[in-house]
């Protein structure tokens, strides 16, 4: 059965994400808001209009993206409500760096929603951990390292301009002053997740 947010669960998460950023918090549109949190579960005549897990999350996070229902860190918002309703149900998801730019390509493309959501689905799909697929998530991860390695090896003007562009600093300012941080945060939560993503393969193993 589905976990899913609620409209409180989207609030806190943008009011988290507000204090952190040191934005405006609050509701800019309230209708809006009710959309993101019902369109994942919509469905028509008894079929589910998305009915997997990635194609629910991507939904949410087009829409929250798009639809601006926050006065602030909406696209933030949409990417911590993605890989919240997500590990709740069951599926370890790594965000790449690159995540944020998504985003942003998101709200500016004209693309069909319908498409977006479909990309979406994929891009979600592809920088997750499946315990049921095992070993595709183990040579996810090994690629995942093989990134980061690589990208340490980079020279410094490199890393930078690759840094640039994936955090965007020329809407997120703060985020060129926090890179380093952004950096440590994101490799100790690979880390993490791959942590725990293993611990779930053994336990499913022993049972």
């Amino acid at each position: 059965m589905t976990i899913y947010l609620n409209r409180e669960d989207l609030i806190q998460i943008n009011e988290k994400l507000c204090i952190k950023y040191n934005s405006p918090r609050g509701v800019l549109n309230s209708g809006l808001l009710d959309l993101c949190v019902d369109t994942p579960s919509q469905d028509y005549r008894g079929q589910e209009l998305f009915p997997t897990l990635y194609k629910k999350a991507a939904a949410m996070l087009v829409n929250i993206s798009k639809l601006h229902a926050f006065v602030e860190s909406n696209k933030r918002t949409a990417l911590l409500a993605v890989e919240t309703f997500l590990q709740i149900n069951g599926i370890d998801v790594i965000l790449p760096l690159k995540a944020t730019r998504y985003t942003v390509d998101v709200t500016k493309t004209e693309k069909d929603v319908d498409k977006l959501i479909n990309e979406a689905s994929n891009f979600l799909e592809v920088n997750s951990l499946n315990k049921n697929d095992v070993n595709g998530s183990i040579l996810k991860i090994k690629w995942l390292l093989g990134e980061i390695d690589e990208f340490t090896r980079m020279s410094e003007d490199l890393q930078l301009s690759l840094l640039r562009h994936w955090l965007v600093y020329e809407i997120y300012p703060e985020n060129e002053e926090t890179s380093k941080d952004i950096i440590v945060e994101y490799i100790s939560n690979l880390y993490t997740t791959m942590t725990v993503f293993m611990d779930k393969v053994e336990k499913n193993l022993t049972q």
